[in-house]
């Protein structure tokens, strides 16, 4: 039941012509990851990056952040 009412409220976030950047904040091992991978499936075009599992990556956001470049 709380899945379906956080994935109907990402939905709504996704439509919004005016939606800000979205954070998601949480206890750890709540689903975060779990929800966002999911949502990610209802667009042509998702990227994920888990700073975890591929630490390297946080090199891509340290200084002047160019979004061609990423």
């Amino acid at each position: 039941m709380l899945q379906r009412d956080l994935s109907r409220e990402l939905i709504k976030w996704s439509q919004s012509p005016l939606r800000a950047p979205l954070i998601l904040r949480g206890a750890r091992q709540v689903g975060k990851s779990w929800l966002v991978s999911e949502f990610g499936k209802s667009f042509d075009q998702f990227i994920e990056i888990n700073f975890e599992k591929q630490a390297s990556l946080k090199q891509l956001f340290e200084g002047d952040i160019n979004i061609n470049s990423l």
